[in-house]
């Protein structure tokens, strides 16, 4: 095992050949590495499940505090509360007023997620592995080596 630029720790794939046991790590941000009308229909994607996550948060901060002035002001001002019971109330509208910032910043532009790479020399040729499942698990990743001196390649998902 060994820390990746992300901070994951990284399981090796066992049959990875490395005499020295010099691993080079790097990251990559993934959308540098995909078309770019793939990573225009990746980050829409990703906006729009994000954009809803954050949308039922921000909704049920809302209706939590509702209820609590419901269930605690009886009609008054929230500047009538005193004590615990105005504590809690600027929690409550601490959290729904951090979720909709959220939601603000979420909105712009996301330059995506970092993939882990790690290099080594085999004794013979550079390799390369890129932990494209984003959980560290290298152990089923392929070691690839140029392209032109072996003719293999991989695909980092399903969309790509």
């Amino acid at each position: 095992m060994i820390r990746g630029i992300t901070g994951r720790e990284l399981r090796l794939n066992s049959e990875w050949m490395n005499p020295t046991n010099q691993w080079r790590v790097g990251a990559k941000v993934v959308s540098e590495l995909y078309a770019t009308t793939l990573t225009r229909r990746m980050q829409s994607t990703a906006k729009e499940e994000r954009a809803r996550r954050v949308q039922r948060l921000v909704g049920e901060a809302k209706r939590v505090l509702q209820a609590w002035d419901t269930a605690n002001l009886g009609g008054k001002p929230p500047s009538s509360l005193s004590g615990a019971k105005k504590q809690q109330r600027g929690e409550l509208q601490a959290r729904s007023d951090s979720l909709s910032k959220l939601d603000a910043a979420l909105s712009k532009d996301d330059p995506g997620s970092c993939m882990d790479v790690v290099c080594w020399h085999d004794g013979s040729v550079w390799r390369a592995a890129v932990d494209s499942s984003f959980s560290g698990d290298m152990t089923s990743a392929p070691g690839l080596a140029s392209f032109r001196r072996e003719k293999q390649y991989a695909t980092l998902d399903e969309d790509s």
